[in-house]
């Protein structure tokens, strides 16, 4: 979700939210990746985190999945209509730029959790 760094994915365009005010959004059009989260499922070791984080976890992941999904679906509505994104997509659009925001914040958190699960130093 660095928008420096992969700035050929950042989008930027303006709805109208719920209230119907004109409000400028934010997301990247590049799937997050989840593969950690798989790894956690397919091998069980999810079962052994305390359940709040493993709670906490679920709920992320399941959040990335629908950012995922809702950026596939605008930016194919985006496509079906010349670079404009429709007013059908805006309730996407505006979930995607939360959710981004959101995840950035909760992300390093759930991360530095984990690493202290599993007794893991922090890796650049």
């Amino acid at each position: 979700m660095d928008g420096k760094r992969f700035s050929e994915d950042v989008y930027y365009t303006s709805i109208k939210d719920q209230t119907g005010s004109d409000k400028t959004v934010y997301f990247m059009s590049r799937d997050l990746n989840h593969d950690f989260y798989d790894s956690l499922i397919y091998s069980g070791k999810i079962n052994f985190l305390d359940p709040s984080l493993q709670q906490r976890v679920q709920d992320t992941f399941k959040r990335i999945k629908t950012h995922n999904k809702y950026v596939d679906m605008v930016l194919e509505m985006w496509e079906r209509n010349n670079g404009i994104v429709p007013v059908a997509a805006h309730r996407y659009c505006e979930w995607v730029d939360y959710t981004e925001k959101r995840l950035r914040r909760e992300l390093p958190e759930i991360l530095q959790s984990l690493q202290s699960h599993f007794n893991l130093k922090h890796q650049t």
